[in-house]
């Protein structure tokens, strides 16, 4: 057992960050080029120093944390069903189930975050999640509930790298604890259930557990039936399937589309967009593998019915960042790769316009300066001719600055 700590130790001593499978942070990128101080006078853009529905998903992570953190278990139980079996979501198309969730495994799952996991301390919580599954192994929602706890330790210990770069001693600590988790979560089958809160943390399993990959599609159709239109699934999956985890662009391509397929009803062409955000947002040589025309149809569509502020932000941060922000080392220089630069430089353009009402700058990797000046490019022919930008009725808009 001492061997077992002093290698969960060592595999600990580098993680300083939250996995992948859980951010919704934008990814680091270098910074825009400073702006003309001529130009920024005529950007007249308010920045807003908060994101607007993270702060919701914050409320009602809290909430249900609360309820956790006084033993009220019946209450968040059935609460917490109630948000997994009607699907409701925020307008950037999250779901509560997973705010909800989050809140209920909190009491061991804030023990690993902020800097390095703190893994006894999140050892010491877990008894409470597993005294609220003994009471009643026949529901389902103790069941998600621990698993998920286990599966959240998993990843501490394991990092969020692929797998070739993950060290052998941080997969076999963590393997521990996905295996619990599957133990947990195998005496349910989401179809059954009807509830996509099972078939998320069982796929978050996938990469944990003996031969998880070879189920990992399977897993995936099982999530996609239950919640076709759910973006954190389609974009989880495509990071899943990316070249360093298992699979390859040409998968993801058919994926893609194959889930615009399936979400005819809901997301629709959103799908594809999503889809392919992840890759878009993790490597510079997926800008050309992706189909940018279909790529910017589905944010559109999916901007044009949601109105979200935050779907926005995220995806006019992401356009910017292929179409002017890659630095020389970043850029693929591949006739591919500049025609579909280009295709989503007119693209963010055309976003900037149609559906950017506000800035939020907390969904940008940029500090103020560079937001201001990444908003500056989408209109350098208007703002070098003169005019000002500010916001319009439903996007930014042009206008002749009063002293004119």
């Amino acid at each position: 057992m001492n061997g077992f700590k002093e290698r969960l130790k060592r595999a600990l001593s580098s993680r300083r960050r939250p996995n992948a499978v859980n951010s919704d942070l934008p990814p680091a990128a270098p910074p825009p080029p400073a702006l003309d101080p001529a130009i920024a006078k005529r950007l007249k853009v308010p920045l807003l120093q908060k994101a607007t529905e993270r702060d919701e998903w914050r409320e009602i992570e809290a909430g249900f944390a609360q309820l956790a953190d006084g033993g009220l278990w019946p209450s968040l139980l059935d609460r917490l069903r109630g948000v997994d079996q009607s699907r409701q979501q925020f307008a950037s198309g999250k779901r509560y189930f997973d705010c909800a969730l989050a809140g209920a495994i909190s009491p061991v799952t804030r023990h690993l975050k902020d800097g390095p996991p703190r893994l006894e301390e999140a050892l010491e919580a877990l008894p409470v999640l597993e005294a609220v599954h003994a009471a009643d192994a026949r529901d389902y929602m103790p069941a998600v509930i621990l698993g998920r706890a286990l599966i959240e330790i998993g990843w501490a210990v394991r990092g969020d790298s692929p797998p070739a770069a993950v060290p052998k001693e941080s997969a076999e600590a963590a393997g521990r604890y996905f295996a619990r988790a599957e133990t947990v979560l195998d005496a349910f089958d989401p179809i059954e259930q009807n509830s996509p809160m099972i078939a998320d943390a069982r796929y978050r399993l996938a990469p944990g557990v003996v031969d998880g990959v070879d189920f990992l599609r399977d897993w995936y159709e099982d999530w996609a039936d239950l919640d076709p239109s759910n973006p954190h699934m389609l974009m989880t999956h495509s990071r899943f399937l990316m070249p360093a985890w298992y699979g390859d662009y040409d998968e993801i391509e058919r994926e893609a589309r194959a889930a615009m397929s399936r979400a005819a009803d809901g997301l629709g062409a959103g799908a594809y967009a999503f889809f392919w955000r992840a890759p878009l947002e993790a490597d510079p040589a997926a800008v050309a593998q992706c189909d940018a025309k279909l790529f910017l149809q589905g944010a559109h569509e999916t901007l044009s019915v949601t109105m979200s502020s935050h779907l926005a932000n995220r995806f006019a941060a992401l356009l910017y960042r292929i179409s002017h922000g890659a630095s020389d080392e970043d850029r693929v220089s591949t006739p591919e790769a500049e025609n579909n630069r280009q295709r989503f430089g007119d693209g963010y353009k055309h976003l900037l316009r149609r559906h950017l009402r506000e800035v939020q700058a907390p969904l940008w990797p940029y500090d103020n300066d560079g937001i201001q000046a990444a908003i500056a490019a989408g209109f350098k022919d208007e703002l070098e001719a003169g005019l000002a930008v500010a916001p319009g009725e439903a996007g930014l808009t042009t206008t002749v600055p009063p002293n004119q």
